[in-house]
């Protein structure tokens, strides 16, 4: 019962955030918000320092195929080393996080071309209802 009420309210916090991501996708691109250097860059600086979790999330988004965790690892190393500063796995911290964005239902499980697990980003309801 409280397993099946989590997931309902988990699913609901994922559906949340996908709408807050594209409605701030809408508005970035209105005029008015660019001459005022975008509606993302005024939010992030009121907000703290991302973390490990926005970076995976932000990987998966900006990718066009599925990611294995120690490719997500490699892109995050490029883009923004610091954030591995304090994990003594990388790979294993960065799976931790796909697996959340999972049961989230921000992040797709895959099997790749090799046989190894791979995540993509969901990007609708009816892939979400599929799995």
């Amino acid at each position: 019962m409280l397993t099946e009420q989590r997931s309902s309210v988990m699913k609901r916090i994922a559906s949340v955030r996908r709408t807050i991501v594209a409605l701030t996708d809408m508005l970035e691109t209105s005029p008015g918000l660019k001459e005022q250097g975008g509606l993302r860059n005024k939010a992030r600086k009121a907000m703290r320092q991302g973390g490990l979790t926005d970076a995976c999330r932000m990987i998966l988004r900006r990718s066009q195929c599925e990611l294995t965790a120690t490719e997500v690892v490699e892109k995050i190393q490029v883009s923004s080393p610091a954030l591995f500063r304090n994990h003594k796995n990388p790979t294993s911290s960065v799976a931790t996080i796909l697996r959340r964005l999972e049961s989230y239902g921000e992040a797709a499980p895959r099997v790749n071309r090799f046989g190894r697990r791979a995540w993509i980003v969901r990007t609708s309801a009816r892939e979400r209802d599929a799995s």
